[in-house]
């Protein structure tokens, strides 16, 4: 319920879509901070052709967003020497 409040509160047009830069928002709102190039990773993997995402795509793409900060310090702390940024390239992605 609380990404769908997400989603509604910056779906600033009510279009039903967000935006690459509504996105980024509602990604720093829920606590994940993204460089430029993950945030374009994210739009490319999950947007449709006009670069807008859906409900269901954010859902989604928060799920892979939660999980990949949620298991990084595990992974750092046993691997070491992977940035953040690369880590999350990885795992949202695929």
């Amino acid at each position: 319920m609380e990404w769908k409040n997400t989603f509604l509160s910056y779906d600033s047009d009510k279009s039903g879509d967000l935006t690459a830069a509504e996105l980024r928002d509602a990604l720093a709102k829920s606590g994940f901070r993204v460089a430029t190039p993950v945030l374009s990773a994210i739009v490319l993997r999950y947007a449709n052709k006009e670069g807008k995402i859906s409900i269901d795509d954010f859902f989604i793409a928060m799920a892979k967003t939660y999980s990949a900060f949620s298991n990084y310090p595990l992974f750092v702390s046993n691997l070491q020497n992977c940035a953040v940024d690369d880590w999350l390239l990885q795992k949202i992605l695929p």
